[in-house]
């Protein structure tokens, strides 16, 4: 009796063991999760690559009208002074939280539709 015992719940965590690797799976091809690790993995290097309390203070002390401007000479001053990478972090930074964003405008969007 304890053999088939033994064998039941061997058959019962192998199956629990699949459900829980499809739903992992079901998580991981997602496109949220690609754009939370792609997002994670840009603010990580932006954060190795910049001083952020810096660009902040550097920010604060523009006047609100001249920031567009002074935002691009910095870029163009960066791609002018061989850090192109930080220029690709910050932009791959950008772009994929304005993804980020669209992903869950359409997600509350079509929530509330169905709602």
């Amino acid at each position: 009796m304890k053999h088939i015992e033994h064998n039941l719940r061997s058959i019962k965590r192998r199956i629990m063991m699949r459900v829980w690797y499809s739903y992992a799976l079901s998580l991981v091809t997602r496109g949220g999760f690609v754009y939370g690790l792609a997002l994670g993995g840009a603010v990580a290097l932006f954060g190795r690559l910049t001083h952020v309390a810096a660009i902040t203070h550097n920010l604060l002390e523009v006047p609100l009208g001249s920031v567009p401007s002074y935002v691009w000479t910095t870029i163009t001053g960066a791609l002018a002074g061989g850090e192109v990478l930080t220029v690709l972090v910050t932009l791959s930074l950008i772009i994929m939280t304005a993804g980020a964003l669209r992903k869950l405008r359409d997600l509350f969007h079509t929530e509330v539709q169905t709602a």
